[in-house]
């Protein structure tokens, strides 16, 4: 939760409704909520349903121009990527918690910060890191072997399944078309391993830069939590995850420490949720790939438990 006293709940009962589509475990919804806390507004909340494949309906592909969580409703206007949103909310409440410094030369340095953090591919990292373990220590739930496994193959599926919507909702086609031409590309990164250390050396330099900058103070903005602290945070929390970060910060003391004091903010640990209450909703378990998936892992569990039973 933002630390500012002067900070009031604000409604939305004199503007337009306010409505953000998102998910969960989206990593570009979760800066969103994470922007939502800070400031705390009242915005009406409408998860989409990965699990039955909500994200590929007519009705949400009338909104969503990138097919894609978030977008935020706001009266007549439609606005989806976390970073336009968040902007749009910033600029929407001026009396509310500002992210943004007010010194024009601060600005401009958090808005830098921002843009390279934003250019890490959050859901390349996430899948590459169920792909290629060998970089990976210690993933946390829900990103779990058995979870790991199951995303990997409906992420492998993805673009043909994305195709086939393609040609089932005709309004929709171009959207549909241009998501599956967009996980064809990352697929490129996450079947090379050459490709995947690559990004993964970008992240290094990334927050080589990022522990040079958190210098000044416990935030990115000193004292002031800013949009780029929303970009930092949703990213370390999935690295972390995932596994990835002893790999990537684990000899960078500073943003060791940064990541020790987002534990104890309330805003962000509301963002992201943790445990297993949660898995259910990250697995599409209607797809054929988990379907199948869940047979193979099922005969498996069986064998090894004969198995044992056996040689005991």
């Amino acid at each position: 939760m933002a630390e500012n006293g002067s900070i009031k709940n604000l409604s939305a009962e004199s503007s337009p409704r306010k409505l953000l589509y998102y998910h969960r475990y989206s990593f570009y919804s979760q800066k969103v909520l994470l922007a939502i806390n800070e400031k705390r507004l009242l915005i009406d909340l409408y998860e989409i349903d990965f699990a039955n494949n909500e994200q590929c309906s007519a009705w949400f592909l009338q909104l969503a121009s990138r097919g894609d969580v978030p977008v935020l409703k706001d009266g007549d206007k439609i606005i989806d990527d976390a970073t336009p949103i968040i902007d749009h909310l910033e600029a929407g409440y001026p009396d509310a918690y500002s992210l943004l410094p007010s010194d024009p030369t601060e600005k401009h340095r958090i808005l830098e910060l921002r843009r390279i953090l934003d250019q890490l591919p959050g859901n390349t990292l996430t899948v590459g890191s169920f792909r290629h373990t060998k970089f990976v220590d210690r993933p946390r739930v829900p990103f779990i072997n058995p979870v790991r496994w199951l995303l990997l193959r409906v992420e492998s599926e993805s673009a043909v399944a994305l195709r086939i919507n393609a040609n089932s909702i005709p309004a929709a086609r171009a959207i549909l078309e241009r998501k599956a031409a967009a996980m064809e590309k990352s697929h490129d990164v996450l079947a090379d391993e050459n490709k995947f250390n690559d990004l993964l050396v970008r992240v290094e330099h990334t927050f080589e830069k990022i522990e040079d900058a958190l210098k000044k103070g416990p935030w990115l903005g000193g004292d002031l939590f800013t949009v780029a602290d929303i970009s930092l945070a949703i990213l370390l929390e999935r690295l972390t995850a995932v596994g990835l970060d002893t790999r990537l910060w684990g000899n960078k003391p500073l943003i060791g420490r940064y990541y020790d004091r987002l534990q104890e903010r309330e805003s962000v640990q509301a963002a992201v949720p943790k445990g297993w209450i949660n898995v259910v909703a990250l697995i599409p378990w209607r797809k054929p790939a988990v379907i199948s998936g869940l047979a193979g892992l099922a005969l498996l569990i069986t064998v090894f438990a004969l198995r044992k039973k056996i040689l005991n």
